[in-house]
């Protein structure tokens, strides 16, 4: 049997070679990495490489929730998708205040990790940030099939930590929701830790807010601040300036309105084994 490590892999290849021999396989899908198991392949892939600070800042972090109640939240109950834009916009100057690590001050805030861990995390380069925090939402599916690629078996494992990331997720949207508050007319959108407004005004305010609560923030001019909406999505646009140079950011948000949300929820509920069989169907119609 084969053994191995790939980084940055494509699984795809050898999944199709399998199933041109007629090998049944296991493959393993989380959010970090791909396996890959049968009689010939016992393989790994990583989607994204991780360094060991990041591994280290994510067992501190569960380390700390072990002995902590696990809160009643399940990620249908999340709203940070939640966003305004439901006309085309042009605006010469818009701003910003994004949240600095949200999910960390959150966490650290509510008792859930401790100070050396939260300055541990806080330490760490963005991505690893992020991801050590990232992981407690982490899942595992694992889809088996026979040797005429015939869907036999599935499992979900959700990690056991995730609604401790829920609840750093609505803890975020309401901390920006009293931004909103306090924007008042300036207000132009908000989008998961970060608003926007049309003028400055009302900046200072809700920067002390933030800080009064125990969140530092960033602020930022944006110039050419642009949206536009079609049938499948709404998509942001802005010039920033970074350093000496100035910069364009776009960006892509799902519609904003009751039905699509209703869909959107919807497809969150889904069972993701008949998504990926209904997957497997398609691509062995395309051979």
């Amino acid at each position: 049997m084969e053994k191995g490590l790939v980084i940055k892999g494509e699984s795809k290849f050898y999944i199709e070679q399998l199933q041109k021999m007629g090998i049944a396989y296991k493959t393993t899908v989380s959010n970090y990495t791909t396996s890959l198991e049968s009689e010939i392949y016992s393989m790994r892939f990583l989607k994204k490489r991780q360094s060991e600070n990041c591994f280290a800042g994510y067992a501190k972090v569960k380390s700390n929730l072990k002995d902590k109640p696990i809160p009643d939240i399940q990620v249908e109950d999340i709203l940070y998708f939640s966003h305004d834009l439901r006309k085309d916009i042009f605006i010469p100057l818009a701003f910003s205040i994004d949240l600095k690590s949200a999910y960390a001050t959150t966490m650290f805030l509510r008792g859930l990790i401790t100070k050396e861990t939260f300055n541990y995390v806080m330490k760490l380069a963005k991505p690893d940030r992020l991801a050590s925090i990232g992981m407690l939402a982490s899942k595992k599916e694992t889809f088996s099939f026979d040797n005429k690629n015939k869907l036999t078996g599935y499992e979900l494992n959700e990690s056991a930590y995730a609604p401790f990331f829920y609840q750093c997720a609505m803890d975020t949207f309401e901390i920006i929701r009293s931004c909103r508050q306090i924007a008042g007319s300036d207000y132009l959108y908000s989008w998961v830790d970060c608003i926007y407004l049309t003028r400055p005004d009302t900046i200072a305010d809700i920067t002390n807010y933030l800080n009064n609560i125990g969140f530092n923030a960033s602020c930022e001019t944006l110039h050419q601040f642009k949206v536009s909406r079609d049938s499948i999505k709404v998509t942001v646009s802005f010039w920033k300036q970074k350093e000496d140079v100035c910069v364009k950011k776009e960006f892509h948000l799902p519609h904003n309105n009751n039905s699509a949300m209703k869909e959107f929820i919807q497809v969150l509920k889904q069972e993701n084994k008949q998504r990926y069989a209904n997957t497997q169907k398609i691509r062995s119609s395309r051979k």
